[in-house]
């Protein structure tokens, strides 16, 4: 049988680290799970148009949202939002949601997808969840040293998708999923209850993971079955 080609819409990711190093393993995790990969710069205009003509979305880490969107003031240790790249990722997944296509949001792009269904974040992990500092990295090297487990919930895609009770993560931020979103549920959590994935109760694929599995996804078939099964939503769509 001919397998159905997957094209993935991936957002441009600008912070954390070079833009062509952490879309390059964005993009080789995603060709691996067999899709062609088609970077989408920060265009909110361009998402209705986007979400009619690929078949799944990929939203990477990057830097803070701006917490307006989910009903809160800046507090201290908050960073500076950028606006633009808030505007385009909120406007496309409200398009691929109404189009019914796969989202993956990994770092802050689970963030976004909390935000946007109507759930919350915990500004900064440091101040407001002190009992989460041991497991808390903003350096970037912390995206390629896995340091701290993953509690993978029963009865969860995300346990379905691993087959595995915890998972060693690795990790680069400071904010995290607070309440989950209407719709969503909490899939993973950290041994001091930070949130680590969320996903949808029902309807397309829509899976956010707060580790970085694409930094080390070509040498552990775990975290590379994360975007296998990502892309093979995709496929099914």
């Amino acid at each position: 049988m001919i397998k159905k080609s997957v094209t993935i819409g991936l957002m441009s990711n600008g912070d954390c680290l070079p833009v062509l190093l952490t879309s390059n393993r964005y993009t080789a995790a995603l060709r691996r799970a067999g899709a062609r990969v088609v970077p989408l710069p920060w265009r909110a205009d361009m998402a209705g148009v986007w979400a009619a003509r690929f078949d799944g979305f990929l939203l990477p880490g990057g830097g803070d949202a701006d917490p307006k969107y989910f009903g809160q003031t800046p507090i201290p240790g908050a960073h500076q939002p950028n606006p633009v790249r808030d505007e385009a990722e909120l406007s496309l997944i409200y398009a691929a949601r109404a189009a019914r296509k796969p989202l993956l949001g990994i770092c802050r792009g689970a963030q976004m997808l909390n935000i946007a269904l109507g759930g919350g974040l915990v500004q900064d992990i440091p101040s407001l969840r002190p009992e989460g500092i041991p497991e808390h990295h903003s350096d970037p090297e912390h995206r390629f040293r896995p340091d701290h487990p993953a509690i993978i919930l029963p009865g969860t895609t995300l346990h379905r998708i691993l087959g595995v009770d915890r998972l060693l993560t690795n990790s680069c931020h400071h904010q995290a999923c607070d309440h989950p979103a209407p719709g969503l549920r909490v899939s993973a959590l950290s041994p001091a209850g930070l949130v680590e994935a969320v996903e949808s109760l029902d309807g397309p694929f829509l899976l956010g993971i707060q580790w970085h599995p694409e930094a080390t996804a070509a040498s552990d078939p775990l975290q590379q079955a994360i975007f296998d099964a990502f892309v093979a939503a995709a496929r099914c769509g």
